[in-house]
């Protein structure tokens, strides 16, 4: 393969028609063909993806087929590994589920060559569905609640949008580097297997003193693969990783106190959990956690269970009401959450009450937005930033509350519950907690001691 300007790096597994889109897409770019050069990373794909790729992007594509998955950071490592074996000045990583639009590429590689002090630039990620609608556009590591912002998520996409976001990360879905930081910084951590990957490897990339930035006028469309409904695998990975992501990039007084966070997050799960009947999503949880105390990482395939069928809403009854009053709260991204939710799970009129500026920017035939709530609606519904924390007066006897994890409880009811709460909370706190921070704690102090190499 000569040397060339740009090199794309594509980690595909079990995407074919995708993949081909995406592929297509770069092919019919405004990027000049002969200053790039394209490597899809295979991971083991049983759907026919390798022959494709062969038949049908003969000399245009080079094809590294991995033996077994090695997930989205597996990929896009050896990928960058790959690349890096050529002259190539810039290399870009996309997901296999994007469609470019025809500039995207040569507007990121041209931003970079403007732009020296920045490292990486990536594209407006917009719904494939849903174009009009951002999934990202720059986001950040919440250090108070020790998890991703996306503060555009769900926003539409207009001129009133940033032109540049600076950023902590840009997802691998579409972005572009230098060929000097991959030098500097290296490349993909393998463990991670998938999530947590490209926010780690862009907080190195901050740490080495280049810029991080997303562009509104780069955009793909990403199809969003929901999140697998019939089993943990998204819920190990994205915890297990969000730990090993902290443990990385703490301080020791920073991890203290996201030990602390990351404990009573999980009371609460196991709390809600067990009331629910969904309790294999904590297990998972707490698999991750052993997991990064033992430091087994990788691919754990073992840790992936099943999810229980248990429908979030039932407790509303839904299908005894034609329409549902929901009486917003402050919180933008939590009304959404619930709203969507109901709009999903049933064929409500949903009126809408907010008590002060609403930009829940949800479209949907069946919403009403009302000044005050609707006398005539039986089921009504106030969304609470945490079901546990939330007062209601008695004068809302016989409706609900429910917040952003889906927890739900009769108003009548709030009382009984914040006490078992209470109770729960007490043993939790005395047996439980001491020992999982404990735990947390000593994978931490390894990791420092050892960098686990």
């Amino acid at each position: 393969m000569h040397n060339v300007e740009l090199t794309i790096v594509i980690c595909n597994f079990n995407k074919k028609a995708f993949l081909q889109g995406c592929l297509d897409s770069i092919f019919s770019s405004t990027l000049n063909s002969d200053s790039c050069s394209v490597i899809v990373v295979d991971n083991a794909s049983t759907d026919g993806s390798v022959d494709m790729i062969k038949t049908e992007y003969t000399n245009r594509v080079r094809l590294i087929s991995m033996p077994k998955n090695t997930g989205g950071a597996g990929g896009f490592s050896h990928g960058i590994e790959a690349a890096m074996q050529t002259q190539t000045d810039f290399i870009a990583l996309l997901d296999n589920d994007i469609l470019l639009d025809s500039s995207t590429l040569l507007t990121l590689l041209n931003y970079l060559k403007d732009k020296p002090e920045v490292g990486v630039v990536g594209a407006k990620i917009c719904v494939m569905d849903k174009p009009n609608t951002l999934q990202e556009l720059g986001s950040f590591i919440d250090w108070k609640s020790f998890n991703v912002s996306t503060p555009l998520k769900g926003y539409l996409d207009t001129e009133t949008l940033p032109e540049i976001v600076e950023c902590d990360y840009v997802p691998a879905c579409c972005f572009i580097t230098r060929r000097t930081v991959v030098e500097k910084v290296g490349s993909f951590d393998k463990r991670h297997f998938i999530y947590w990957d490209d926010m780690d490897w862009c907080t190195r990339v901050k740490a080495a003193g280049f810029a991080v930035h997303a562009m509104r006028d780069a955009r793909v469309l990403h199809k969003m693969g929901a999140v697998n409904t019939s089993n943990t695998f998204s819920n190990y990975y994205f915890e297990r990783n969000r730990i090993l992501y902290f443990i990385k990039h703490s301080s020791l007084e920073t991890f203290n106190r996201f030990c602390r966070k990351f404990v009573s997050q999980l009371q609460q799960q196991c709390f809600f959990a067990h009331r629910k009947g969904l309790s294999n999503n904590v297990i998972s949880t707490l698999l991750g956690m052993i997991d990064i105390v033992a430091g087994q990482l990788f691919e754990q395939p073992k840790h992936i269970l099943d999810k229980q069928d248990v429908e979030p809403l039932a407790a509303l009854k839904v299908e005894e009401h034609d329409s549902v009053c929901v009486i917003l709260c402050d919180d933008v991204l939590t009304n959404k959450r619930v709203i969507n939710a109901i709009l999903h799970s049933s064929t409500l009129l949903v009126y809408v009450v907010a008590h002060g500026p609403s930009d829940i920017q949800v479209v949907d035939e069946r919403l009403r937005f009302l000044d005050q709530k609707a006398q005539s609606t039986a089921l009504t519904v106030h969304i609470v930033p945490h079901i546990i924390e939330t007062k209601l007066s008695a004068s809302n006897k016989g409706e609900f509350a429910i917040d952003g994890f889906l927890n739900i409880c009769q108003v009548d009811s709030l009382a009984e519950l914040q006490r078992d709460y209470t109770n729960y909370q007490q043993f939790f706190g005395s047996i439980l907690r001491p020992v999982f921070e404990r735990q947390l704690l000593n994978a931490y102090e390894r990791y420092h001691a050892e960098r686990w190499a």
